[in-house]
């Protein structure tokens, strides 16, 4: 995987955190930070001012998804390969016999990585929107609260739910693979 794509996948993973972390400071101490972006003046500024800020965030968000995420990862490897040793050792195989697979492995590594950021952070935007949506500096009028608060859930939910089903079948795909490969 080159740099330019991995970088780009943590500023995805950093704009993801970056998201629930300014809903929860917007429900804490209400709408200074928004009030004060665009007074900097100039887009580009804010954005290239914020940039690295991002992608920082996105190194700590793809690391702490990965911690919680590697349980998983773990029980679904020992499903094929009962050691780590077994499972390096196929992965090495297949990576000096199977040249073409390894181009599938790297996209389904950049998969993977975004449904596993997403899982962590759509939970975590999920419950900053709810904690914005009741505390006083909520921007939704009250008698809306409701109706905006039952879609953003079933949205959230659905889309949460479906990059951890997306994330459970590409980590078995990808040790299905490295099972019949290392054994050819």
């Amino acid at each position: 995987m080159n740099t330019t794509n991995y970088t780009i996948e943590l500023l995805i993973a950093g704009i993801s955190t970056t998201l629930w972390l300014l809903l929860l400071s917007m429900a804490i101490w209400g709408n200074w930070l928004m009030a004060w972006l665009p007074a900097v003046g100039n887009e580009l500024v804010t954005v290239l001012i914020l940039f690295p800020f991002v992608y920082m965030i996105g190194v700590l968000g793809d690391r702490l998804s990965s911690g919680l995420v590697s349980p998983l990862e773990d029980r679904i490897r020992k499903r094929y390969f009962p050691s780590e040793d077994e499972y390096k050792r196929a992965r090495s195989i297949t990576y000096v016999r199977h040249e073409p697979l390894i181009k599938l492995f790297e996209y389904n590594s950049v998969r993977v990585r975004i449904c596993r950021n997403w899982c962590f952070n759509g939970v975590l935007i999920l419950i900053s929107w709810m904690i914005l949506m009741f505390s006083s500096h909520s921007p939704v009028p009250y008698g809306s609260r409701g109706s905006v608060f039952f879609f953003s859930v079933i949205f959230l939910s659905a889309t949460i739910g479906a990059a951890f089903f997306g994330l459970r079948k590409l980590l078995k795909k990808d040790m299905e693979y490295l099972k019949i490969q290392s054994e050819m």
